[in-house]
């Protein structure tokens, strides 16, 4: 099921919860001696860390000892079938963070056994109480509105859901001319939720990149200086076709093109003009919500099965998030970065590659949210919305035990995903470069391993990862919540946090954890780990010593770090 929605929720902390998800179980093999060591629930030999990621002039581990500077990285990952007896017990620490992760490195939920596991010392305050409450209450409004509808790319499972929702009596509208010139208006169905709704634009803005039209629409009523001016949309139709469209098009490729037999004759021309149309999705006076959308079968002619296609290349974005959100334009270019993503993924995979089945919608929407990431300085100097949006909300702690491959669930409840696979994917994209996002946006084997969407696009993410020199999925997952509590520096590990990273006209902006200490938080120990899920605790020591023996269930990996 692919979602091809993005959503942006203005509340900045998010649920704290566990579940249960389908099981697949990471192959890697590591080089890590201490992986090899593991105990059965009735073995009695404890086994022990061993240092981790942590070498140069940097590294603050020395055997069980921190050298007291630089930053000291110990793990221990359990292969075995059973729960093992860790010791931890590192010297010199005294007056030192640290920071015990505990990691699951499979799809598969893991129960935590009820003793041997540390309990924060730091549990959640009425700050981030409040903040679950609002976002409860907001992700009623934020995704229940999200029509199944719209998250297919498969043709047949398209048309069948949108002939349930076209009983609307509306005139067909004409079908959407190769060529418009400024001022020419027209009707576009609108399915920000479940109901076709009918929005009048105006062409109001032109640009061209190579032999490509870009097209600018505004509803009618939303184009006023108190709402999107004329010089407003100069402003982004510029950005949008020199900092968004033209690099994205290098990275993933064309929006649109020859179709060859794909759908048969089902499909719009291959030289359409690209259309942006601005609409205000809910008038609701605030921004929020479901700010942008791109619906395939917009790329389909009108038949029986559904009379409201657009019959045009087009995505809609919400109006009332453009001018009501603080830096709202450029969140909106960010949002457009996010649903060409989309458009571009549906041509170059399902139209010319036929593996859309390949692609869930957890794999699907993370190489969205990524490009987001690498054009965030493209649009401004300074800006990422998936550092100051996704990221900031992640550090809170509410989430770092919801599987990102679980889309919006975490222990049957609606959550925000976008900040899981967001976080996520700027660890990938910083560690592994746009050479492995390129080929993870064009994976060229059609069918991975995998009985379903959702197996074969964890299986295919595991293969793009091993093939950028990584270890694979569930080690990354692993130095991902390793990271958690770095920050980015000359001391930083190799393969941990969020460092700055230059390739070509691309710059990934360093993630600086201290920036958002006002809202990042730790979580009472789950019952249960999900699938990739993490269980942070962490605080300063008093005595030099820190000892501490823990219950490390099968599957799961345990990571100290000391700054």
């Amino acid at each position: 099921m692919k979602n091809i929605y993005k959503t942006f929720a203005l509340s900045s902390v998010l649920i704290l919860l566990s579940g249960c998800v389908e099981t697949i179980e990471d192959n890697n093999k590591s080089n890590n001696d201490a992986e090899s060591a593991s105990v059965s629930a009735a073995a009695a030999a404890p086994v022990v860390l061993l240092v981790d990621d942590c070498d140069g002039i940097s590294c603050g581990a020395n055997g069980n000892s921190y050298k007291g500077s630089g930053v000291g990285v110990w793990r221990y990952t359990n292969k075995g079938s059973g729960t093992a007896s860790l010791d931890i017990s590192l010297s010199n620490v005294g007056g030192k963070d640290v920071t015990v992760v505990f990691t699951n490195e499979r799809s598969s939920s893991i129960s935590l056994p009820s003793n041997g596991i540390p309990l924060n010392k730091i549990i959640p305050d009425k700050f981030l109480e409040q903040k679950v409450a609002e976002t409860i209450e907001l992700g009623a409004s934020t995704f229940n509105d999200i029509p199944d509808h719209i998250r297919h790319f498969d043709k047949q499972e398209m048309l069948r859901q949108a002939a349930e929702n076209s009983s609307q009596n509306f005139a067909v509208k004409p079908s959407s001319q190769k060529e418009w010139i400024l001022g020419n208006q027209t009707i576009w169905y609108v399915q920000p939720g479940e109901i076709t709704e009918i929005h009048t634009a105006t062409l109001r803005k032109q640009t061209k990149s190579g032999y490509r039209t870009i097209n600018f629409w505004v509803e009618n009523g939303e184009f006023t200086d108190g709402k999107i001016s004329q010089t407003t949309l100069d402003y982004i139709s510029e950005k949008f076709t020199n900092s968004v469209y033209n690099n994205v098009v290098s990275i993933a490729g064309e929006p649109w093109g020859a179709t060859g037999s794909a759908y048969g004759n089902s499909l719009i021309d291959e030289n359409q003009p690209l259309d942006i149309v601005f609409v205000n999705f809910d008038r609701n006076s605030k921004g929020g919500g479901v700010v942008g959308y791109f619906w395939a079968l917009n790329n389909m002619r009108t038949s029986s099965y559904y009379k409201y296609s657009n019959e045009a290349l087009v995505f809609f974005a919400d109006t009332e998030t453009l001018y009501l959100t603080p830096n709202g334009i450029n969140i909106m270019l960010s949002v457009a970065a996010h649903e060409l993503t989309h458009m571009v993924n549906f041509y170059q995979r399902d139209v010319r590659m036929s593996v859309s089945d390949v692609y869930d919608i957890f794999l699907e929407e993370l190489t969205a949210v990524m490009m987001e990431d690498v054009i965030g300085s493209q649009i401004a100097e300074g800006f990422n919305d998936v550092r100051d949006n996704n990221y900031r909300t992640w550090l809170s702690g509410a989430l770092y035990n919801c599987d990102f491959t679980d889309w919006n669930n975490c222990n049957g409840q609606n959550i925000n995903s976008y900040h899981v696979a967001g976080s996520f994917g700027a660890y990938l994209l910083r560690h592994y470069g746009i050479g492995f996002y390129k080929n993870l946006l064009k994976y060229p084997v059609p069918r991975p391993l995998g009985i379903n969407d959702r197996q074969n696009s964890i299986a295919l993410l595991d293969n793009v990862i091993k093939t950028a020199n990584g270890e694979g999925l569930g080690r990354a997952v692993q130095r991902w919540g390793a990271g958690i509590s770095l920050l980015p520096s000359d001391s930083l590990p190799t393969n941990l946090g969020y460092p700055e990273r230059y390739e070509g006209q691309f710059y990934l902006s360093a993630f600086d954890s201290i920036s958002f200490q006002d809202t990042q938080r730790l979580a009472q120990k789950p019952s249960v780990l999900n699938g990739y899920g993490h269980y942070v605790t962490k605080g300063g020591t008093t005595a030099d010593q820190y000892r501490e023996t823990v219950a490390v269930p099968s599957g799961v990996s345990v990571a100290v770090v000391v700054k």
